[in-house]
């Protein structure tokens, strides 16, 4: 995400830029059906450095747990799989125009570590016991919040990431 804000910004210019947003990749739901690589594209590229500042956060806190509990690789692999969602549920389901950001990949961190806290929890005794389940369900409820008063906020994006995230496996398999 580091790497893709300073390229934007060095290479397209202000990505604040409705019309930067536009050619470094933004999901732009006219145009996804002619070039579905915004589908990708969109989760690196932010609207402005405030955007990406609250993104690197979220997934610096979120994704150092959830390396602990599933390891590198399979972090990758939530925050892949449950951007792409987020990204495929903002195009279909959406109505604003452009769409931006590793939101709905971050939340499906969320839903991968919530899921596996519940399933789990006579492993993660520390982690409930800590009280990290509630502090994980109270900022999921929080961001869906402060959602509603951001219209600009893509909700589509972090449900269907939130919904990406959550494994399907069964809970005895790991």
């Amino acid at each position: 995400c580091i790497v893709a804000a300073l390229a934007i910004t060095l290479f397209v210019g202000t990505a604040t830029d409705v019309g930067v947003l536009l050619r470094s990749g933004a999901l732009v739901r006219g145009l996804t059906h002619a070039e579905p690589w915004r589908l990708v594209s969109c989760i690196f590229v932010h609207v402005g450095s405030v955007h990406l500042v609250v993104n690197l956060l979220g997934l610096w806190f979120l994704g150092r747990l959830a390396e602990d509990l599933f390891g590198g690789w399979k972090l990758a692999a939530i925050f892949a799989l449950s951007g792409l969602a987020g990204s495929l549920a903002s195009w279909v389901a959406s109505p604003a125009g452009i769409s931006a950001g590793a939101s709905g990949a971050i939340f499906g961190i969320l839903g991968a570590l919530l899921v596996e806290l519940t399933w789990q929890r006579r492993r993660h005794r520390m982690a409930w016991s800590r009280g990290i389940w509630g502090s994980l369900a109270l900022v999921t409820v929080a961001q869906v919040a402060i959602g509603f008063f951001y219209p600009v906020t893509d909700q589509w994006a972090h449900a269907g990431g939130l919904v990406g995230g959550c494994p399907t496996e069964d809970a005895d398999s790991h």
